[in-house]
């Protein structure tokens, strides 16, 4: 069951980045979240788990909305130290994640042929943070316990309820 979880796992990433529709979405609530200097504790960014305020909008990407529910996830599967780099890793590119899903918002240039550059460059951004997210994510699944495992990828499911597979 292990081997296949990862594969499920790894599958729904794949999906993820290669899909368009998913890729163009942004970080919900645009909240003061910032980079390398900006939230990095045990919290949820602002608006992680809250959903799109704006009628008509792309719902937000799954990966950001389960970065809103780690803290709580991680309280009720009791992280062991042994797992902790694996979940502070995942945690990381999670935020990293959510990071280059905002930037990917903010104004381009009004040129079209660095609008193209700036959209081509973020969709790049944001291709590489979600496999690097998938990784770790796959990560910390191999070191969780059978039960802890259950619970990660139930929340994990529920992040991606509603999502369907395009291509």
């Amino acid at each position: 069951m292990h081997a296949r979880s990862l594969v499920l796992v790894a599958l729904a990433f794949s999906l993820l980045a290669a899909s368009f529709d998913v890729g163009a979405q942004g970080f919900p609530g645009g909240g003061g979240h910032g980079g390398m200097g900006g939230h990095r504790g045990t919290h949820p960014p602002p608006d992680a788990d809250r959903a799109n305020a704006r009628p008509g909008q792309a719902a937000s990407n799954p990966l950001v909305t389960f970065l809103g529910t780690l803290h709580a996830l991680r309280a009720a599967i009791v992280v062991r130290a042994d797992q902790a780099d694996a979940w502070t890793a995942m945690q990381d590119a999670l935020l990293a994640l959510a990071d280059a899903e905002r930037s990917a918002q903010a104004s381009a240039p009004g040129d079209p042929d660095a609008r193209l550059h700036a959209y081509v460059d973020d969709l790049n951004t944001r291709a590489a943070a979600t496999k690097t997210a998938g990784d770790r994510i796959a990560s910390v699944l191999a070191v969780l316990d059978d039960t802890q495992k259950t619970m990660f990828l139930a929340r994990l499911g529920e992040a991606f309820a509603g999502v369907s597979a395009r291509s």
